[in-house]
């Protein structure tokens, strides 16, 4: 499973290494979130960085490599160079939604590839006493609880996403729809950057905001005047969220409840 982001490094470092014999070692491509997000979802200065060893102009190594990934992306909604050689890159809306494809296999492995800090479970009491965030954690155990409680309530009437066609689910395409899968998408980068910088109160201030994101979402939503591929799609995005605060909440050894 690699995560959108990886996806495009390993590829810029495949092309490098094969086209210009520019081997790439651990993870110098640069690939950052722009604040202006006019410049796209992704952006690098890779290859104004390497133009100088590769005796290339920069624009036209950027050139290159825009090329070369639109060829091995062509789902990306479009990918653009600026002067003096900034490549950024529009992954599309629609895109976020390939998140709904993991499972909960999927996220242990996302957190046993990184090193919790030690002292994150044993302190986190006072971190949210300190923060005052402990309305924040409650309305994340609500979410995951209500959001376990509505899936086993279908469950048990025949309605899940097993072993239904892709094609029967619909989602909303809503903006505050896409904000939410946005979120669920940048989980891993998240938990990486928490992690690296020693930053539990990041990964905290994210699953909260996501869980206020979800409430916000579905607030008024009536499960069972949906249509059903749209209560599918509506299933699947819940699903998502849900298995992301219990990530979160193993990260931080709190039992994620399954009701409240």
């Amino acid at each position: 499973m690699m995560h959108k982001k990886e996806g495009l490094i390993h590829i810029m470092a495949e092309i490098l290494a094969s086209d210009f014999d520019y081997p790439i070692v651990g993870d110098p491509i640069g690939l950052v979130q722009p604040k202006n997000r006019g410049f796209g979802d992704y952006s690098t200065n890779i290859a104004m960085r390497v133009a100088k060893d590769l005796g290339k102009d920069a624009m036209v190594l950027a050139l290159h490599l825009q090329r070369k990934i639109k060829e091995r992306c062509p789902q990306m909604e479009k990918i653009t160079v600026e002067s003096p050689g900034f490549i950024n890159f529009y992954l599309g809306d629609d895109a976020y939604y390939h998140i709904l494809d993991l499972a909960a296999k999927d996220y242990e492995e996302i957190v046993l590839g990184e090193k919790v800090p030690y002292g994150w479970k044993e302190n986190l009491q006072h971190l949210l006493e300190e923060e005052g965030l402990q309305s924040g954690l409650q309305d994340v155990l609500y979410v995951h609880s209500r959001i376990y409680s509505v899936i086993k309530l279908l469950k048990e009437e025949g309605i899940s996403l097993e072993n239904v066609d892709k094609n029967k689910i619909a989602y909303e395409k809503t903006p505050r729809e896409k904000e939410v899968l946005k979120r669920l998408a940048a989980y891993p980068e998240v938990l990486r950057d928490a992690v690296t910088k020693n930053r539990p109160l990041s990964l905290l201030e994210y699953a909260i905001l996501l869980a206020r994101l979800f409430l916000e979402l579905h607030q008024g939503t009536l499960l069972r005047k949906l249509q059903e591929e749209r209560l599918y799609g509506t299933l699947g995005v819940m699903e998502g969220v849900g298995l992301v605060l219990k990530s979160i909440c193993d990260v931080f050894g709190i039992e994620a409840p399954e009701k409240m």
